[in-house]
């Protein structure tokens, strides 16, 4: 085994040693940890009549009629499947098994992505279809990156490189103008919403659907307490103290007040039909149909395991929680700030809904005429990259090192993790490094084993020190790799 300071070679513009032994011993599309491999999503409809698929980013692909053929140039009709994936950052692409180099005119370089996509066709018998030629499909791909300078390139598998197929301006996401003004028009009309009725409540006027939620509200979710309460009466009777009468309706019916998602069976509902609720619903009942018929109004369908069924109009009132929150004897005095409060939560809500709007500002459209990987992307250039010696110490003992080092490959990710630079440690001896706070080293020991040199680690480096000594020493820490969400936040 070479000496655990062999440096390595990264150079942003120069790739050495891609197509060594060690590489070419493994697939191409090579996912490094098989089971954090991003899923697909499955589209099936008839090959004849073609079709428009949605992902749930806003991509949209569409499918013109009887583009598809076999393996042997033969025409497929019937049902189809359609399998389609998109990555918008480096990981995930290091996750996939794509890679990230490409070659031109002989040179190597590296690109840096503005959003990747694979699609995959199958018939029937899940074989694998493909497009005919002089055929394509549309795929209008939202992108997180705004900048109009990154191209389009398709990978070809069997050379085993990205070819450029051309460019195209990126399209402003409209929906981003659309939902802005509904922010502006929803907080210029912000109303303070005046109780309209008298407190305490009107007895059997006013109720909530069952004591399981209440228990929920009551306990604030601690489910340890629920548990040793679930018979407790405390919530029935602390309800009543409010005025609200309660029953035995079950009810996972979803409402929207004031914009916030509630159950049904979280809400305090008043009765607006006239009539008295049906005696029934205090044993065992649930909600048939909950028909909305205005902001606050709704129509309640209940019904019981003797088959019998009763309509109410009703309107919502206030979530239970917020009304635990106060005392009965201050609660009117406190309306305001519980309103201030619920309005608080539904612009947090409409705001998080807005980031994710404002995040795919712009969609990539393109014309694909095969399936397999696709990419939007740039070649990546650092003028502010140093060269140091590098001197890799891992943390793993000697002997199960010496069983993958020869075969190891490190990962180094880069522009705000948007590309990565895969490095072959048995053939180079030298790190090209850039200032970046977002950058992190990933070397694969195993399908369920890696070392990491994480962001914070990288922060820590001092650049300008590094120019004068061009010597870094990088301790990896080894991890199990186990789920995404626990590998993401080791990398942080």
């Amino acid at each position: 085994m070479k000496k655990l300071n062999l440096s390595v070679i990264i150079a942003l513009f120069a790739i050495v040693g891609l197509n060594s032994c060690s590489d070419e011993a493994r697939p191409f599309i090579d996912p490094p940890f098989p089971h954090l491999n991003p899923e697909y999503k499955d589209y099936s409809f008839n090959a004849d009549d073609g079709g428009f698929l949605e992902y749930k980013t806003g991509t949209t692909i569409t499918v013109p009629k009887g583009i598809w053929v076999d393996a042997q140039g033969n025409k497929v009709t019937g049902n189809i499947k359609i399998k389609y994936r998109e990555y918008h950052n480096a990981v995930d692409i290091f996750l996939s098994g794509a890679p990230m180099a490409y070659d031109t005119a002989g040179v190597k370089e590296n690109l840096t992505t503005a959003g990747m996509f694979e699609i995959r066709a199958y018939d029937n018998d899940s074989s694998e279809i493909f497009i005919r030629n002089g055929e394509k499909l549309t795929v209008r791909m939202a992108s997180y990156n705004s900048e109009d300078n990154y191209n389009f390139y398709s990978l070809n598998e069997n050379e085993k490189k990205w070819n450029y197929k051309g460019t195209a301006k990126p399209e402003v996401n409209k929906k981003i103008a659309e939902i802005t003004d509904t922010i502006t028009k929803i907080e210029e009309n912000i109303k303070k919403l005046k109780p309209e009725y008298k407190f305490p409540f009107e007895k059997d006027k006013f109720f909530a659907l069952n004591n399981d939620d209440m228990l929920d509200v009551y306990y604030g979710e601690k489910y340890n307490l629920i548990r040793k309460n679930r018979k407790s009466k405390k919530p029935q009777r602390k309800a009543e103290t409010y005025g609200l009468s309660w029953y035995d309706v079950y009810s996972r019916k979803d409402v929207y007040f004031r914009g916030v998602k509630f159950t049904a069976a979280q809400i305090a509902w008043e009765n607006v039909s006239g009539k008295k609720l049906p005696y029934w619903i205090k044993k065992s009942a649930g909600i048939e149909k909950l028909t909305r018929i205005n902001k606050d109004t709704f129509y309640m369908q209940f019904y019981s395991n003797k088959k019998k069924s009763a309509f109410y109009k009703v309107r919502s009132v206030i979530p239970i929680k917020y009304l635990f929150k106060y005392p009965p004897e201050t609660w009117q005095e406190n309306f305001d700030k519980i309103e201030a409060e619920i309005e608080k939560e539904r612009l947090r809500i409409i705001e998080e809904e807005k980031l994710l709007a404002v995040q795919a500002s712009v969609f990539r459209t393109f014309d694909v005429n095969n399936t397999g990987l696709h990419n939007w992307d740039r070649v990546y250039h650092r003028s502010d990259k140093i060269l140091v010696k590098s001197n890799f110490k891992f943390d793993i003992p000697k002997d199960e090192l010496d069983d993958v080092y020869e075969t190891m490959f490190v990962y180094y990710f880069i522009d705000n993790n948007k590309s990565f630079v895969k490095i072959d440690l048995s053939s180079t001896d030298t790190l090209m490094l850039i200032p970046d706070n977002t950058a992190k080293l990933i070397a694969v020991i195993s399908d369920k084993k890696a070392a990491i040199f994480s962001s914070s680690d990288y922060k820590k480096i001092n650049f300008e020190k590094l120019k004068n000594s061009n010597d870094y020493a990088f301790n990896m820490k080894t991890i199990n790799v186990k789920s995404k969400e626990e590998f993401l936040k080791f990398l942080e």
